[in-house]
């Protein structure tokens, strides 16, 4: 007998063959479970590593050894009459049919069932959507089902959001608000009725090196069903082909009409690192306060790695635009920064909106009509951009136009409800037009979403409408939030409000502050009513030689609240002019407060 037949003869063939498809299906069950039990992302490959390590062995084992009615004995110890190898090859074969079963409805489950593993494969309708799905979506946080953080998950659904935004036939929610749900199991029809959506958007992303498995489904609020779903199983060089394909898979769904053919898009870059710390930046310059450095700096990085990166250098003009005057950041020094990087993205990548916005904004010759009108036009290719809806309200508030200034303050919070910064803006535009009760509703709704200066704001409203007790519940809030005892709170301001000691009181208190917009020198006189002081501060920080000065920031603030006596003061259409606003209404037309019917200008 040749060594072939041998191996048959002990059954050695259908040993490695059962073992092989016992494999497999333990691979792919393994496969499966791992995400669905958090397990870390080496248990799969430990497992396959272990079974192939235990192939020669079981090889070894079946020629080896034989299995007999007295138990397992060596195969040199059996003799032909005591032999069962018959018996035991029916067996092995009834099992390798068992276990081809098993094998072939799992690859068929996989491959056609609830989530198919590769994006040609056909699209999965879970349940049948209803006759009409409305044409709105929130994209939720994907879920991180890797050892790192979650920036690039984030990132992920950041960038679908930003896709879908495009289309203007769906309304997407706001990031902050969608994202307000980041790590909790709420039932996804509460999630869509407090976004005041039809359809969400979730999913989860692992990430091995620079492998990915990317699963999305597409739920249909009404009922909790899945409209779509699907799997992805990728190298992280085609993340933008599966950032486009979601997107197109989710309009599909929902029936919205994609125009004509365009062409795939623009890689950012090649450059998968610059693209994590891309994602990153992007997660930090909507979730940090405005203080923070972190997108600055991880930007940086970004475009040391891959300096044709044009959207990162975009990115980076405008985070210098919100982060001007902060610490290591003064106003002229942003301006400069802002513009170099601004203009570095449009050399990239002349079509960039928001990078002409940016070098218009921040070069020399700058005026407030000019950086509107740029605002504007970037707005018409990003209507939903929050950060240009709280750019445009607060260049338009600045400059008195306080009704043109709503309908941005408007979208800011029907795209985004659950943003403390929406709420924020909306509330100040109200406030600007004198609609006191529904401003202190939006920013009471603000600070209960974690705005703290709002607490602030709201004590000088209820202190300009004479509710003192109230007043200074919110002032001794605003000291809570500050890390202050909120225990002093009645004694610091009715000292302030002292007819004779009062002013005194304030001035004295003031001069312990930081000079500049972020010292807040400008609300305390605000506040309390000391109008030359203010107008004193304010000119104070007026530097014609640069683009950007501190005043800039302070009329903002100023104008929400000061708009009467602040308004009213001989000072202020001088000032006004020291500050360039009087020629943006010249250009513009008249503010909302201001006329120039006799050939000269009286707000009032």
């Amino acid at each position: 007998m040749n060594f072939v037949d041998e191996l048959k003869r002990r059954n050695v063939f259908r040993v490695a063959i059962a073992y092989v498809i016992l494999g497999w299906v333990v691979i792919q069950v393994t496969d499966v479970a791992v995400p669905a039990l958090y397990l870390p992302d080496w248990v799969p490959s430990f497992v396959f590593f272990v079974g192939l390590i235990g192939f020669p062995f079981v090889l070894l084992f079946a020629w080896a050894f034989e299995l007999t009615p007295d138990g397992l004995k060596s195969s040199k110890e059996v003799s032909g009459e005591d032999s069962i190898r018959s018996q035991t090859a029916q067996r092995l074969e009834h099992g390798v049919v068992v276990l081809l079963l098993i094998a072939i409805s799992f690859f068929a489950w996989d491959k056609f069932g609830a989530q198919p593993v590769d994006n040609s494969a056909p699209t999965v309708v879970v349940a049948p959507p209803p006759a009409v799905i409305g044409q709105s979506i929130a994209v939720l946080p994907f879920v991180n089902m890797s050892d790192d953080k979650d920036y690039f998950a984030d990132g992920l659904s950041e960038e679908i959001l930003n896709l879908l935004a495009k289309n203007r036939e769906l309304k997407v929610a706001g990031r902050t608000s969608s994202f307000k749900f980041k790590g909790l199991n709420d039932d996804l029809r509460i999630i869509g009725e407090a976004l005041d959506v039809a359809t969400v958007l979730e999913g989860s992303v692992r990430k091995s090196g620079m492998k990915l498995r990317i699963t999305a489904q597409l739920i249909n609020v009404a009922d909790g069903y899945h409209i779509w779903s699907e799997t992805y199983d990728r190298e992280m060089t085609d993340i933008f082909a599966v950032q486009d394909d979601i997107a197109a898979k989710i309009l599909a769904a929902l029936e919205i009409h994609l125009g004509t053919a365009k062409p795939a898009r623009k890689r950012p870059t090649e450059n998968m690192l610059a693209y994590e710390k891309y994602l990153a930046a992007m997660a930090h310059s909507s979730q940090d306060t405005w203080n923070s450095q972190t997108p600055i700096n991880l930007l940086k990085e970004v475009v040391e790695i891959d300096p044709t990166f044009a959207e990162a250098w975009e990115l980076l003009a405008l985070n210098y635009w919100l982060r001007a005057g902060t610490e290591g950041l003064p106003q002229e020094k942003s301006a400069m920064l802002c513009f170099e990087a601004a203009s570095m993205a449009l050399a990239l990548d002349p079509s960039l909106s928001i990078a002409k916005a940016m070098v218009i904004s921040a070069g020399e010759g700058t005026t407030w009509h000019g950086e509107i009108e740029a605002m504007k036009k970037a707005y018409l290719e990003h209507p939903d951009h929050s950060l240009l809806l709280r750019v445009l309200y607060t260049d338009l508030t600045s400059t008195g136009y306080f009704a043109e200034a709503l309908p941005y303050t408007q979208r800011l919070v029907s795209n985004d409800p659950l943003s403390a910064p929406a709420q924020f803006a909306h509330a100040r535009v109200l406030w600007a037009l004198g609609r006191r009760d529904e401003a202190e509703a939006a920013a009471q709704r603000g600070l209960d979403l974690g705005e703290p200066f709002l607490a602030f704001e709201l004590f000088i409203s209820r202190l300009q409408a004479g509710d003192l007790d109230n007043a200074i519940s919110f002032f001794a809030k605003n000291m809570e939030l500050e890390g202050q005892d909120p225990k002093g709170a009645e004694a610091f301001v009715r000292a302030a409000l002292d007819p004779v000691t009062g002013k005194p009181f304030i001035l004295d208190y003031v001069k312990t502050l930081e000079p500049g917009w972020t010292g807040l020198r400008w609300a305390y006189l605000l506040a309390f009513g000391h109008m030359d002081e203010l107008y004193d501060e304010l000119e104070a920080n007026i530097h014609s030689e640069f683009v950007w000065y501190d005043a800039e920031p302070m009329l903002f603030n100023i104008m929400i609240h000061g708009r009467l006596s602040f308004i009213t003061h001989p000072r202020y259409l001088p000032t006004m002019e020291k500050m360039d606003v009087v020629s943006s209404w010249d250009v513009r037309g008249a503010p909302d407060h201001c006329s120039k019917d006799s050939g000269d200008w009286v707000c009032e």
